[in-house]
């Protein structure tokens, strides 16, 4: 990728409106359940666990790059910690032995497991 073709993600992300690209995930979910099709994809998803965790990683990266501050250097140390923290836990999902290990806690497990998450890209959001 060509760093003009590289500018143009970077100013098309920060053009992003965090409501109108909330609202239209939220309608695909909905959207969905609705026509039936939810329970194949989370089946799918299941099946594939690397897929939710390289779309997890991806939807940081572009809460990253659409955020205001892209410059790494105006991020506390314990912050960057933190992400790289929540970012090996999240890789850890992958792995289904974890994942059996974390459904014997639910649903304080996943409870405390999806706040670190949104954590994590709420600080890189920032």
């Amino acid at each position: 990728m060509s760093t003009s073709n590289f500018s143009n993600v970077v100013t098309a992300l920060n053009r992003l409106n965090i409501l109108a690209a909330s609202a239209l995930g939220m309608f695909f979910g909905v959207s969905l359940v609705m026509v039936g099709l939810a329970g194949d994809v989370v089946g799918f998803l299941e099946s594939h666990r690397f897929l939710p965790l390289a779309m997890s990683y991806l939807l940081m990266a572009i809460a990253f790059l659409s955020s205001g501050s892209r410059d790494p250097s105006q991020y506390y140390g314990i912050e960057k910690a933190y992400v790289v923290f929540v970012m090996g836990f999240m890789a850890l999902y992958a792995w289904q032995p974890w994942v059996d290990m974390m459904a014997s806690y639910d649903p304080f497990s996943a409870i405390v497991s999806l706040v670190l998450m949104s954590i994590a890209t709420a600080i890189l959001a920032r």
